[in-house]
C-alpha cells in the first residue's frame, strides 16, 4: 500500500493548498458580509425602535407637532406596555426569568447610551419562543431596573 506524501514542490499539494486557502477566505468574507450589513443593520434597526418606544412610554407628557402636550395616564402606560410586549423586573427577577444568560452587546449599548442621553446595558437572548431584548437604564433614576422586551 502506496502513503500519499504531499511534498511541498508537488503541484497537486500546491493546488490543494490554494484551493482550501480561497475556500476558507471565501468563508470568512461570507460571514463578515452577512453580519455586517444584514445581521448588524437589523439590530441597530430594533435598537432604534426599542430607543423611540421607551422614550415614548417613560415621558409623562408627550408633545404633539402642533405644540400640544397629552398627559399619558399609568392606566394607558400599562395597556401599551400589556401591547407592546414590554415587561419591567427587578434585576433579580430578570435573573429568575432566564435572562442570566442574556449576552451584552458593547456597540448596541453604546447606541442605546447615545439614543437615551446616558449610560445603558442591552442584553439579548435568543430562546426558543421569544427573542429577550433586556435594556438596563443606568442613568434614568425614575425607571425601574431592568426593561425586557420579548
Amino acid at each position: 500500500m502506496k502513503r500519499l506524501c504531499f511534498s511541498r514542490r508537488n503541484t497537486f499539494s500546491r493546488s490543494l493548498f490554494a484551493i482550501v486557502t480561497l475556500l476558507f477566505a471565501s468563508l470568512v468574507t461570507s460571514y463578515l458580509v452577512v453580519l455586517n450589513f444584514v445581521v448588524m443593520p437589523s439590530l441597530q434597526q430594533l435598537n432604534k425602535v426599542i430607543t423611540y418606544e421607551m422614550h415614548t412610554l417613560l415621558t409623562e407628557k408627550i408633545e404633539l407637532q402642533d405644540g400640544n402636550a397629552i398627559l399619558m395616564r399609568p392606566s394607558f402606560k400599562k395597556k401599551i406596555y400589556k401591547e407592546l410586549g414590554v415587561n419591567f423586573y427587578t434585576e433579580l427577577r430578570a435573573m429568575e426569568k432566564g435572562l442570566r444568560w442574556a449576552r451584552h452587546y458593547e456597540g448596541l449599548s453604546q447606541q442605546m447610551a447615545e439614543y437615551m442621553g446616558g449610560k445603558a446595558d442591552i442584553r439579548l437572548e435568543i430562546a426558543k419562543e421569544h427573542l429577550f431584548f433586556m435594556v438596563k437604564l443606568l442613568s434614568c433614576p425614575k425607571c425601574l431596573d431592568t426593561t425586557a422586551f420579548n
